[in-house]
């Protein structure tokens, strides 16, 4: 670690088989015990610091000091708020939390997580017996428009396959198709569980976490694939974002985060004008004085690699 520094990935932390599933993709969780843990050691064999810190020892405007570490999170899911963020202030453990606005808005996210999230909220509503009777046929008749009647007689540990296979099926469907299925699961889940958890943070969230050693990056607006974007487009997803956090937050954010990793130097180019200290990807790795400050790598800790305490001692050296 000799003048270089980790910098940790982050997506969710919440529990197994906690309320409704909502099968987001491998490696994007963490449990909280696992998260404690992995603080705890952080705190033993780490010096953790704010972001900023490292990115101006990658700059050359600091040294780097012995171990050195920083906390980052992607997105803003509420289970950071519920769970991680109480470990952190245990443990006094700075963050980064790099925010997509239109989602702690509550306009949208991720379509695919959506839609098996809502797909896995009627089929536990409707078979728990909370439902009536003229519910339940109605939701059976919504889903038979798009021949998914049969999830209301799927057994609950086989769930997750059926949603992992009928999600393949259904990003091949046109776009007009899904947005019908989309609008349909949507009205089916406010008859059924208006009152289901939310999975974004909201924006008094954010700024009571602001208030405790968490710094708010900028994820733009909708987290799209910016490399596949015209110039103006990007440009917008970075700036609208950033006048979105600066007015909650009263001030702008420092550091950016590439939805997907993905960048080009179009894009490179365009953080960098906009103004951004850093911007982080999700590329495997240390950084040290030779790193881009606007092409960090990260390392992604997910429950399958790093779920035990000898698993991320090795998975923090950057293997």
């Amino acid at each position: 670690m000799r003048d270089r520094a980790l910098i940790l990935m982050y997506h969710r932390v919440s529990p197994r088989d906690h309320g409704v599933p909502d099968y987001s993709p491998n490696g994007m969780s963490v449990t909280p015990a696992e998260f404690e843990m992995q603080m705890r050691f952080l705190r033993r064999h780490y010096e953790v610091v704010p972001l900023s810190r490292i990115v101006a020892a990658v700059r050359s405007e600091q040294a780097f000091s012995p171990n050195m570490c920083a906390v980052t999170f992607d997105d803003g899911w509420h289970d950071v708020y519920e769970y991680a963020f109480p470990i952190l202030k245990r443990h006094s453990i700075p963050a980064t939390i790099y925010l997509t606005t239109s989602f702690i808005d509550g306009a949208q996210w991720f379509w695919e997580e959506r839609s098996k999230y809502l797909l896995a909220l009627v089929h536990q509503f409707t078979r728990s017996g909370r439902c009536s009777v003229e519910v339940v046929e109605l939701a059976r008749a919504e889903l038979k428009k798009f021949a998914l009647d049969d999830l209301l007689k799927v057994r609950p540990n086989l769930l997750p396959a059926y949603l992992s296979q009928h999600g393949r099926q259904i990003k091949q469907w046109s776009v007009s198709l899904r947005e019908e299925l989309m609008q349909a699961l949507e009205q089916l889940a406010l008859r059924i569980a208006p009152d289901a958890p939310r999975p974004f943070m909201n924006w008094a969230e954010v700024q009571e976490m602001s208030r405790h050693n968490i710094d708010f990056g900028n994820h733009t607006i909708s987290h799209p694939v910016l490399p596949d974007l015209s110039a103006n487009e990007a440009a917008m997803e970075l700036g609208d974002a950033t006048t979105t956090i600066q007015n909650r937050l009263g001030r702008a954010p420092e550091n950016f985060a590439y939805p997907y990793g993905k960048f080009n130097e179009p894009v490179r180019r365009q953080v960098q004008q906009d103004g951004f200290y850093s911007a982080s990807t999700t590329r495997l790795g240390l950084v040290s004085r030779d790193s881009d400050p606007y092409a960090l790598n990260r390392i992604n800790m997910c429950s399958d690699v790093c779920g035990y305490q000898p698993l991320f001692a090795a998975r923090i050296l950057g293997y």
